[in-house]
C-alpha cells in the first residue's frame, strides 16, 4: 500500500485542482517595534511563528493561467513568464516540476498558485497564543503590506505564484482528503 503524504498530494494532484494548505513559518519581522521603539526580543522572547491556511491551485502553469485571465478580461494573450529565480537548480525544476530545490542549500520548494487567505494566526515559538500586549503590538514588527498589483500581468486580478519551503507544510485539505505532516 503506497502512503500518501501531504507533498506526494500536492505534486500529484491534477493541474488546477484547489486545495486548502496549511503553512507554519517564521515571519520576516524589524529589530524594533516601529512605534514604540522596544526591540522584538524584548516583546518576543520566545520567537514568533506564523500559521496561515491559504487556498491554493496546484499544478499550474504560470504563463499559462495569466494569459487565460488575460483572455477572460479582453486582453490578448501576450503574457510571457520571466521563468523561475535564478537560485532554482533548473535540473531538478525539470526532473521534479512542482518541487524544485535551491542550487546552493538543496532546500525543497513547492510551486503553488495562491488563490485566497483564510486565516492566519501568530503563535509564539512553543505553539502558545500571544499575549494581550503582545498581539497588540504584532502590527509595529511585521512589515508594512504592499499595495496589490498585478504589476507585468495588466490584469484586473492578478495570479500569484508562491514557493514556500516544503518543510513549512503542516497539513493539506484536498479531494476530500485531509492529511498533515
Amino acid at each position: 500500500m503506497k502512503t500518501i503524504t501531504p507533498i506526494s498530494l500536492l505534486a500529484t494532484a491534477r493541474p488546477g485542482t484547489v486545495a486548502r494548505v496549511t503553512l507554519q513559518t517564521v515571519p520576516t519581522t524589524t529589530k524594533k517595534h516601529r512605534d514604540t521603539g522596544e526591540r522584538f526580543a524584548d516583546l518576543y522572547p520566545l520567537g514568533l511563528v506564523k500559521r496561515q491556511t491559504i487556498l491554493s491551485r496546484l499544478n499550474c502553469d504560470y504563463q499559462s493561467c495569466v494569459n487565460r485571465m488575460r483572455t477572460r478580461e479582453d486582453h490578448p494573450e501576450s503574457f510571457a513568464s520571466l521563468g523561475l529565480p535564478a537560485w532554482v537548480d533548473a535540473d531538478s525544476a525539470a526532473a521534479t516540476w512542482p518541487i524544485y530545490h535551491h542550487r546552493d542549500s538543496s532546500q525543497a520548494y513547492i510551486r503553488l498558485h495562491h488563490e485566497a487567505t483564510l486565516i492566519t494566526v501568530y503563535l509564539d515559538a512553543n505553539g502558545q497564543p500571544l499575549t494581550e500586549r503582545q498581539e497588540s503590538l504584532l502590527a509595529g514588527v511585521l512589515p508594512q503590506p504592499r499595495a496589490a498589483s498585478s504589476g507585468r500581468q495588466e490584469t484586473e486580478g492578478s495570479v500569484r505564484p508562491i514557493g514556500p519551503k516544503l518543510e513549512s507544510i503542516v497539513g493539506v485539505k484536498c479531494g476530500g482528503q485531509t492529511l498533515a505532516a
